[in-house]
C-alpha cells in the first residue's frame, strides 16, 4: 500500500469520525431538549441521592439494570417463600440500582402497604408494613424522581384508603396510631407559621437541617460553646436529644431567650421533617388553599400528598387522579376530620367529627375538578352525594340554617331528584335513615357526637322535652348499629355511649360561650347531687327491708 493511499484512508476515517461526533453531538442535544420539554427521566445524572448511590449508578453503568432484575426476581420468590423482612432491604437495594426508574419503588410501596401488611394478623405488625411502604416512596423514589405523578397518587392513596378509610379491619388502630405518632412529633398545635420562619422554603428535599443550623450557631461562637458543652457535639446529638424528650435538652439555658426560642422550634421542624417530610411553608399554603385542617389526620396528609403531586407535576400528565383524591380528601375532612375520641391504650376506638371550615372549598373542589379535567362528570356527581351528607350532618349538629343552604344547593345541582319537595325535616329524616342502615363506625361516630351535642344544647337551654328526645335518639343509633354488626369481630367497635356523652360534654364546656359553659356545669353539679341523693335514699330504703329467713 502507497504512502498516500494510507493517509488517505486515515484522512477519510477522521473525517467519518468528525461526521459522526458531530452528528452524535446534534443528536444528543435534541434527546436532551425533548428531556427538558416533554419531562423525561433518564438513567443519567443522579440528583439529591446519596454518594454511594451515585457512585454505583455510574460503576455499574447499564449493568445495574441487569442486577437490580435479578433482585427483582429474588424478590419475587421471597414473597412466594413469605420471607418479607428480607424484602425490605432488597427493595431499597433495588430502588438505589434504578434510582428513576420509579415504577420499581412505586410497586414494591404499594406492596408492602397493602399486601404484605394484611398477611400479618398482628395490627402492629400492619402498620410497620405500611409504613415501610411510605418510606420507600417518601424518602427515596419521591427525591429521586419528583416529576413522577404516579408517586404521589400512592402517597395519596395509602393514606386516604389504606389508613383512613374503612376497608381494613385495622383502621381504627391505624387511626390512632397515626394520631398518636403525629401528636408526639408535632405536638396538639403546631405552629407552622414560626417554624416557616426559621426553616428555609426548600423546593422539595434541598433542606439540609444541620447546614442551616451550623449557620445561625457558627462552630466558635459563644452559643455553639454552650451547646457543645451540655453534652451535643453536633446538630445530630441535640436533635436526637430533643426528639426523645420532647423538648429542649438539659444544659441550654445560658442560651438567650431568643436563641432558644429559634432552637426549639427548628428542632420541631426538623424533627417533623424526618418523621413525615412536612415543609411547614406548603403546610401553610396547603391550609390557605383549603381551610383549617388538622393535621393529626389521613386527610390532611392525602391533601398535602395530591397538593405536592399537582406542584411538581410536568404539564404533559393528566391532573385527575390527583385532583380526585384532593376532592375526596376535603369531603372527608368535612365529615370527619377533627379527632374527638381517641383511644391510645387499646386502639380500638376512633371518632372523628365534622370541619365545617372546609365545606365551601370542598364545593368549589368538585367544580374545579370538572373543569379541569375536560368536564369529567363524575366530579359534579360526587358532589351531589357529599351535598345529602352535608344536609345530614349540618342539622344533626343543630346548623339548621347551613343545612338548608346546602339543600337549596343540592337541588340547584342534582336537578332530577325525586325527593326534591321534601321539607328540609322531611329530607333529614330520610337520609338519617338511610345513613343508619348502611352506615360504617365512622358515619355512625359523627351523627352520635352531633345528636349528643344538640341534646345538651337543648338541656343547658332548659328545653328538657327536646334534650330528652335527642338522647332516646342517640341511644337507639348506637343500639342499632351494635346489634347490625354484632357478628364483625374487628374494625366496627364504638367507645361506650357513656364515654362518648363524657367526650362531648368536655368539648362543649372547652367550646362554648361562658355563660352556656357555666349553666352546663352547674346541672352537671345539680344532677350529679340528684344522683347521689337517690343512691342514699335506695340504699337507705334496702337497710329497712326486713330480713328473708
Amino acid at each position: 500500500m502507497t504512502k498516500f493511499k494510507t493517509i488517505s484512508i486515515y484522512t477519510a476515517l477522521i473525517l467519518a469520525s468528525l461526521v459522526m461526533l458531530f452528528g452524535i453531538s446534534r443528536l444528543e442535544r435534541s434527546i436532551e431538549g425533548d428531556i427538558k420539554t416533554h419531562h423525561l427521566r433518564f438513567t443519567g445524572e443522579i440528583k439529591n441521592a446519596p454518594g454511594w448511590v451515585s457512585f454505583t449508578t455510574v460503576a455499574l453503568g447499564s449493568f445495574r439494570g441487569l442486577l437490580a432484575d435479578l433482585l427483582w426476581l429474588h424478590q419475587i420468590s421471597l414473597k412466594d417463600q413469605g420471607s418479607y423482612f428480607e424484602m425490605v432491604q432488597l427493595a431499597n437495594w433495588i430502588t438505589d440500582l434504578q434510582p428513576q426508574f420509579a415504577g420499581s419503588a412505586v410497586y414494591l410501596g404499594w406492596e408492602m402497604a397493602y399486601n404484605l401488611s394484611v398477611t400479618c394478623s398482628n395490627f402492629e405488625d400492619r402498620w410497620r408494613w405500611i409504613q415501610e411502604g411510605l418510606k420507600l416512596l417518601r424518602d427515596k423514589a419521591m427525591i429521586y424522581n419528583p416529576e413522577d405523578t404516579n408517586i404521589y397518587f400512592d402517597m395519596t392513596r395509602i393514606y386516604t384508603e389504606k389508613l383512613g378509610n374503612v376497608y381494613d379491619d385495622a383502621h381504627l388502630f391505624y387511626k390512632n396510631k397515626l394520631f398518636m405518632e403525629t401528636t408526639r412529633v408535632m405536638g396538639k398545635n403546631p405552629d407552622w407559621e414560626a417554624m416557616a420562619a426559621v426553616v428555609p422554603n426548600f423546593r422539595l428535599s434541598d433542606w439540609d437541617p444541620a447546614r442551616i443550623f451550623n449557620e445561625k450557631f457558627p462552630p466558635k461562637s459563644d452559643a455553639r460553646a454552650i451547646i457543645e458543652a451540655a453534652g451535643y457535639p453536633d446538630f445530630d446529638a441535640l436533635l436526637q436529644a430533643y426528639s426523645k424528650f420532647d423538648h429542649m435538652p438539659d444544659g441550654l439555658g445560658k442560651l438567650s431567650s431568643e436563641e432558644r426560642d429559634w432552637l426549639n422550634t427548628y428542632l420541631r421542624a426538623a424533627w417533623i421533617w424526618n418523621a413525615f417530610r412536612l415543609n411547614p411553608h406548603r403546610v401553610l399554603a396547603v391550609n390557605r388553599e383549603f381551610g383549617d385542617l388538622d393535621w393529626h389526620t389521613c386527610e390532611a396528609f392525602g391533601i398535602y400528598w395530591s397538593y405536592l403531586g399537582l406542584e411538581f407535576r410536568p404539564p404533559n400528565q393528566r391532573r385527575r387522579q390527583l385532583d380526585n383524591f384532593i376532592a375526596i380528601s376535603l369531603q372527608s375532612s368535612f365529615r370527619s376530620g377533627r379527632p374527638l375520641v381517641t383511644d391510645p391504650e387499646k386502639m380500638v376506638y376512633y371518632i372523628g367529627v365534622p370541619n365545617f371550615s372546609v365545606v365551601d372549598r370542598t364545593l368549589r373542589a368538585a367544580q374545579e375538578g370538572y373543569e379541569l379535567n375536560r368536564n369529567d362528570t363524575s366530579f359534579l356527581l360526587s358532589r351531589n352525594y357529599f351535598l345529602r351528607d352535608a344536609v345530614v350532618l349540618f342539622y344533626t349538629y343543630g346548623q339548621t340554617a347551613k343545612a338548608e343552604e346546602m339543600y337549596r344547593l343540592l337541588k340547584k345541582y342534582d336537578v332530577g331528584m325525586t325527593d326534591s319537595k321534601l321539607t328540609l325535616e322531611q329530607f333529614y329524616n330520610q337520609e338519617l335513615a338511610e345513613t343508619i342502615r348502611f352506615a360504617t363506625v365512622k358515619d355512625i361516630g359523627e351523627l352520635l357526637v352531633g345528636t349528643i351535642y344538640r341534646s345538651i344544647h337543648f338541656w343547658v337551654l332548659g328545653d328538657n322535652r327536646h334534650a330528652a328526645e335527642l338522647d332516646a335518639s342517640a341511644e337507639w343509633m348506637y343500639n342499632r348499629f351494635v346489634e347490625m354488626n354484632k357478628a364483625r369481630e374487628r374494625g366496627v367497635e364504638l367507645p361506650p355511649l357513656e364515654v362518648i356523652y363524657r367526650v362531648v360534654v368536655d368539648n362543649f364546656m372547652k367550646n362554648a360561650p361562658k355563660p352556656l359553659a357555666e349553666r352546663l356545669r352547674k346541672l352537671l353539679e345539680q344532677s350529679a347531687e340528684q344522683a347521689r341523693l337517690t343512691r342514699e335514699a335506695a340504699a337507705a330504703a334496702e337497710n329497712k327491708l326486713p330480713e328473708i329467713k
